[in-house]
């Protein structure tokens, strides 16, 4: 399994093969030295190199350019080879976390097996595991007849889909999954909302979230919420459509977030957004996801964004981790 050497930095660029068409492109605008040298069969990554370090902007599609530290020729994480590699990584002041990902049909482990595996042995070699405040996340990827062990202080979800990924906490739906992505990416201060409002709420994930978080939630939405599992003390539920709603008896509320998940197309998903403005004090933020229903893609942004610069700031968008067709969109109130 000999060591391939590069005088170039190499890459893993992890995105959505739903949108792979979409991050290529915006690679080849924001880190225009990267040389995309192949994509994983599955679509979840693309390798590429460059003689310059990756410092590109903001991104929408790709999410996350890392850099790989070593990698090796095979498949077989059981081995000697892979070990020595980890310890040249891995310093012994470090606490790691080693997260691995594996797309190979020759290796029928998953990814928790071979996590515990090479956390165990490295555990043996003298180094400290630390699963909740690691210093040093090392990510193991197998893939292509490879394996690509990246070293980095980037916290990335390799594995979005794996339950442990945000605690034992019982949640809605995988929509809670998102909003928790958001708040994250965005830097909001969940905490510090005393009031938000979620149309399009059933079952009720997002407001479940933000609950959690210590804020009162008015959920907006015609179909049941799950009550059993809500604290319907912080939760108060509208069972109406979003255009029903008397915008009236939401005036003077201090409403800190406006939350929308809706399956509908993106444009009247802004259009709502700017409906429900009026009811926001300044500086309010807000998150809605954007479906994007077919592959007109860059339409159904600029429609977006143009719709929503009417009332709204600081427009971002991001392909988070638990987004599939979709990507999640944050604004500040004009």
């Amino acid at each position: 399994m000999p060591l391939i050497n590069s005088v170039e930095i190499r890459y893993l660029i992890f995105c959505d093969k739903r949108f792979l068409r979409s991050a290529v492109k915006e690679l080849a605008e924001e880190f225009p030295s990267l040389k995309i040298e192949s994509t994983d069969p599955s679509g979840r990554f693309i390798v590429g190199s460059s003689k310059a370090a990756a410092r590109p902007g903001e991104l929408t599609f790709v999410e996350s350019v890392i850099p790989v530290s070593i990698e090796l020729d095979g498949m077989k994480y059981v081995n000697k080879e892979v070990l020595i590699a980890l310890q040249e990584v891995i310093k012994s002041k470090d606490r790691f976390k080693i997260e691995a990902l594996n797309l190979s049909s020759h290796s029928g482990a998953n990814a928790k097996t071979i996590e515990v595996f090479l956390g165990q042995a490295l555990e043996k070699q003298g180094l400290v595991a630390d699963l909740d405040n690691p210093t040093v996340l090392v990510y193991v990827v197998l893939a292509g007849g490879k394996i690509f062990i990246c070293k980095t202080d980037e916290k990335y979800v390799l594995d979005a889909f794996r339950a442990n990924k945000f605690g034992k906490d019982e949640k809605i739906s995988r929509a809670e999954f998102k909003l928790k992505e958001a708040v994250d990416y965005f830097g909001i201060d969940a905490s510090g909302l005393k009031l938000a409002l979620d149309i399009g709420a059933a079952p009720g994930g997002w407001s479940n979230y933000m609950a959690k978080q210590g804020a009162k939630v008015i959920a907006v939405d015609n179909a049941a919420l799950a009550y059993e599992k809500l604290d319907m003390r912080r939760i108060v539920h509208i069972p109406k459509r979003a255009h029903d709603v008397d915008m009236e008896s939401l005036k003077g509320l201090d409403i800190g977030i406006l939350l929308m998940d809706m399956n509908i197309a993106p444009a009247d998903s802004a259009n709502l957004a700017i409906r429900f403005a009026d009811i926001l004090k300044k500086g309010a933020y807000l998150i809605l996801t954007i479906k994007l229903v077919d592959f007109r893609i860059e339409k159904h942004i600029k429609d977006v964004e143009e719709i929503l610069s009417k009332e709204y700031r600081g427009i971002r968008l991001k392909k988070l981790p638990h987004n599939r067709q979709e990507l999640t969109l944050f604004a500040i109130k004009k």
